[in-house]
């Protein structure tokens, strides 16, 4: 359907906004590909950024290599076509995008920024990079695009943080426990 038969795909799904950073993962891009003409790019999500994203793959000539997607119900849906999940944003809270790529086991790389820390550990589960800094997310890019091991570490890894910090269950009981302390109280 995608088209992406033997790529790399490296993907964000977030809403089209300057906070979430797609124009940098472009930039980004742009450099990732002459190391790895592999690499392709699918961005999810819908935003008031659309048109100077696609404006930016044109102006690079890259717009073969840059998906864009309208946004999506069940984000289970299209993880499964992503090899890498990236999250440059300049500001994040928790980042819920990540975890539910974690949960799939992708590898993350995502701005060392907010809440993210707390969910990216860096070489472990994904890669942290310095927010508005294409060189250094196309260095991540890079690497795990030609390490399809380190891929699959990083990303059993996330998938275990995620099942052992932020399970169903362990929510769950987390809600309880805030009832149940309201009600004593």
């Amino acid at each position: 359907k995608f088209n992406i038969k033997e790529r790399i795909v490296v993907g964000i799904i977030a809403r089209l906004s300057e906070v979430k950073g797609q124009d940098v993962l472009i930039k980004a891009i742009n450099t990732a590909l002459k190391s790895n003409p592999d690499i392709c790019l699918a961005i999810v999500g819908e935003g008031k950024t659309e048109e100077a994203l696609k404006k930016l793959a044109l102006d690079y000539s890259i717009e073969n290599k840059v998906m864009f997607l309208p946004i999506i119900n069940q984000t289970s849906e299209i993880l499964p076509l992503f090899d890498i999940f990236v999250m440059p944003s300049r500001q994040e809270g928790l980042g819920l995008a990540v975890m539910e790529a974690q949960a799939c086991g992708l590898p993350v790389i995502a701005s060392n920024i907010g809440g993210l820390p707390t969910l990216v550990k860096n070489n472990v589960n994904g890669i942290l990079v310095e927010p508005e800094d294409p060189d250094a997310l196309a260095k991540a890019i890079i690497n795990l695009a030609g390490n399809p091991e380190l891929r699959k570490t990083m990303g059993l890894a996330g998938r275990v943080f995620i099942e052992r910090n932020h399970s169903l269950k362990d929510m769950a009981e987390k809600i309880e426990r805030i009832y149940a302390e309201d009600i004593s109280n």
